[in-house]
């Protein structure tokens, strides 16, 4: 996004506290980001590995440099950090007898089986997808808001958002979206109660009944002059 909105004609004291404000919103977002990840990572179940998981969700939500390496190396720390932790898995036990991989009839159903299960993982990543960038939204939200009072009353509130955006590094996908959000927000705060109005002058009328039929022709409802 083009840098459009300079803060450079804002006094230091407020340039420092948009500089502050930005730093704690990336930093909420990118550890918003890894919790997914590792969210995800809990949702294949091993089906799929964790790297490959990792990078999926990066993909899907359009996460670049440098925002996605930070994402993958804290990933990847946070995961190895469990695994340390984890207890020690018990050894198999060998036990004499068929070979693992059932042949004829029994294979086949073992491959259906299998599609079936990463159809659910396809779908649970596409929905899980859905519910990680409402709650990536709902961060910048309220960090924008942060921005709007913080400049309000000298700059409206469509620029502090585009400030915001520049600072933070919002995708232009959620600009647009982000802004009314923030404008909901807002209403929700400022607008006065209003009391009930009666609308049954607004109603829709019913639309008019159709004219039966005579001699193969249809009368209109409506008087002509």
């Amino acid at each position: 996004m083009p840098e459009r909105y300079r803060t450079r004609k804002f006094p230091a004291p407020l340039r420092r506290a948009l500089d502050v404000a930005a730093a704690i919103a990336t930093e909420e977002v990118l550890a918003a980001h890894v919790a997914q990840v590792l969210e995800l990572v809990q949702l294949a179940d091993q089906r799929v590995p964790a790297p490959r998981v990792a990078e999926i969700y990066l993909r899907m939500h359009g996460l670049e440099d440098p925002a996605a390496t930070v994402v993958r190396t804290r990933f990847l720390a946070e995961l190895g950090q469990r695994e340390r932790l984890a207890p020690a898995p018990e050894a198999p036990v060998l036990i004499e007898g068929p070979p693992d991989r059932p042949t004829g009839p029994f294979r086949w159903m073992r491959e259906r089986f299998r599609g079936r299960v990463h159809n659910d993982l396809r779908r649970w990543t596409i929905l899980h997808n859905g519910r990680s960038e409402v709650l990536i939204l709902d961060i910048h939200v309220r960090n924008a808001l942060i921005y709007v009072q913080t400049l309000a009353p000298d700059v409206p509130v469509h620029e502090a958002v585009a400030i915001y955006r520049e600072k933070v590094g919002v995708r232009d996908q959620l600009g647009e979206v982000l802004y009314w959000f923030v404008l909901s927000r807002l209403a929700e705060a400022e607008l006065p109660t209003l009391r009930d109005v009666d609308t049954a002058e607004l109603r829709i009328p019913p639309a008019p009944r159709k004219a039966p039929r005579r001699n193969g022709t249809v009368r209109s409802p409506y008087r002509t002059i």
